[in-house]
């Protein structure tokens, strides 16, 4: 009997070893999502080019991973102000040149080589930049000044529709 058992006993560690095998397979295919899931979400390329020509004590202040949020939702907004019903994809090109001999914040843009200018990161300034780019680049050069001509006559609107308390008083 003692005999007997013996193939039995192999026939139980075959099956074991077939099932960490398999284990092992499941676990590896699991490891390999986790490891593709994520270099698809891992930081690309910048969406736009950087010339960060700043003391390296402030260039740490300058945080890419923000700077793309800004970027894309930036560039959704203006998008779904532009079509609210369809809003299409647009994704402003420029170089971001970051410099403390700019003064002032400075946008140029020649031939679809947008620079957005600024003398130290800001968040605030930078997300200007991006909506004046988009905005740029997503609009001819007529609409540009017929929606400029709209928000001059609305602010002038607004100015002469506005009455202080001191006038109510009169």
């Amino acid at each position: 009997m003692h005999y007997g058992a013996l193939p039995r006993r192999r026939e139980l560690a075959g099956c074991y070893h077939r099932e960490f095998l398999h284990l092992c397979a499941v676990i590896i295919g699991i490891l390999l999502c986790l490891v593709c899931a994520c270099a698809a979400f891992a930081q690309g390329p910048l969406p736009f080019a950087v010339e960060n020509r700043l003391k390296p004590k402030d260039a740490e202040q300058f945080d890419e991973r923000l700077a793309v949020e800004i970027y894309f939702a930036v560039a959704r907004s203006v998008a779904h102000e532009l079509n609210p019903v369809n809003p299409k994809d647009i994704r402003p090109q420029f170089t971001l040149i970051l410099d403390p001999k700019e003064r002032l914040v400075r946008y140029q843009s020649i031939d679809k080589n947008a620079i957005l200018a600024l003398p130290a990161w800001n968040a605030g300034l930078f997300a200007q930049g991006v909506a004046v780019a988009a905005l740029g680049q997503a609009l001819s050069c007529e609409e540009l000044a017929d929606a400029a001509m709209v928000g001059e006559r609305h602010a002038l609107a607004k100015r002469y529709t506005v009455v202080g308390v001191e006038e109510l008083r009169r």
